[in-house]
């Protein structure tokens, strides 16, 4: 495989490649009457109906520090009465972020039954809108950019559907995240 990059970053690739390892294949979690938080600069994620901070939902999950968890306050949230797929947060606006970073719980959205929920982006870092690239992509997986939601604030929505993360660039993969790139490949025109 030919990587086009400077030196430094190849040797980089070759780092994290080396340790790489297959995990199990991703799963879907389902918080009735979730919460998805946006504290902004004080964190994001999902929590269940009691306020309680619903592990899956970190961005590093395997263990690596920062991600910010916010304390809420669970009272008069505004609520949506529709389901939405918790995917992920609008970090760093560059394309090579989504790809890498973001979009590592996109696997599901090929299935017809996610295809017609809300899928939400936490609007962590004030972003004034999606960047078309990701209108493109999640279209490519079968999402119609009128159900992504750029959440700004912290809501409650009637089932929030959490997949885990079927790659980390840095760590593992797995057959999803091949799967998902797939798709996106062959529907592209």
């Amino acid at each position: 495989m030919k990587i086009y990059a400077n030196d430094k970053y190849i040797a980089h690739l070759k780092r994290c490649t080396r340790r790489y390892y297959k995990e199990q294949e991703p799963e879907v979690e389902v918080v009735p009457n979730g919460i998805i938080a946006n504290e902004h600069g004080n964190g994001y994620g999902v929590f269940d109906k009691e306020c309680n901070f619903v592990k899956s939902s970190i961005q590093n999950h395997k263990g690596r520090k920062g991600q910010f968890i916010p304390k809420i306050n669970c009272d008069n949230i505004e609520y949506v009465n529709s389901d939405a797929v918790y995917l992920c947060h609008c970090g760093k606006n560059n394309f090579g972020h989504f790809l890498v970073e973001y979009i590592n719980r996109a696997w599901c959205l090929s299935d017809k039954k996610y295809q017609n929920m809300k899928i939400v982006i936490v609007n962590e870092i004030g972003c004034e809108k999606i960047n078309d690239y990701i209108y493109v992509l999640l279209g490519l997986l079968g999402i119609k950019s009128k159900n992504i939601i750029l959440l700004d604030k912290t809501t409650r929505f009637r089932n929030v559907y959490i997949p885990s993360p079927a790659f980390d660039i840095s760590a593992y993969y797995t057959d999803a995240a091949r799967c998902m790139f797939d798709n996106i490949a062959k529907n592209t025109p």
